[in-house]
């Protein structure tokens, strides 16, 4: 039978696909791991995320050791999420000026600009536009209709 892991579109067979790749605690699993990952990993006889987040290993043949610790944290961070209501997250310190980090300072002239589509609405796409700033002599949480 031919892994899971390898494949993203599983046609009909989706939710099996999803349900074995679970049962199976699949490398899978881990966001943002690629397939050639997988591949590397299970040679070195890492084959699932929880044997991947309990590792005492810090590096495999052919992944870079910071790839692989990022990927080491993520597993670890999906396996002590499992069963609880929420997901646990951890905020990267040091990501090399993207993401977060890569946000000016804090300012009281900045304006936020949110916008959510939904292409699935009946007859259409419907979308909800959202701005928010900070003003301390205002009242917060006030929102606007526009």
């Amino acid at each position: 039978m031919p892994d899971p892991a390898y494949y993203t579109d599983y046609g009909r067979w989706t939710s099996y696909a999803k349900k074995l790749l679970e049962t199976s605690d699949s490398l899978a699993l881990i966001a943002g791991i690629r397939k050639s990952q997988i591949r590397k990993l299970y040679t070195a006889k890492i084959n699932s995320l929880t044997q991947f987040a309990q590792t005492g290993q810090t590096s495999v043949k052919s992944i870079p050791e910071s790839t692989f610790s990022k990927l080491k944290a993520q597993a670890e961070i999906q396996h002590e999420s499992q069963g609880l209501d929420k997901p646990l997250f951890r905020v990267l310190k040091d990501d090399n000026s993207k993401g977060l980090s890569a946000l000016p300072p804090t300012s009281n002239l900045h304006v936020f600009f949110d916008i959510e589509g939904h292409p699935l609405m009946k007859d259409g796409l419907e979308y909800l536009w959202g701005v928010s700033y900070q003003n301390t002599q205002t009242v917060q949480e006030k929102q606007y209709a526009f």
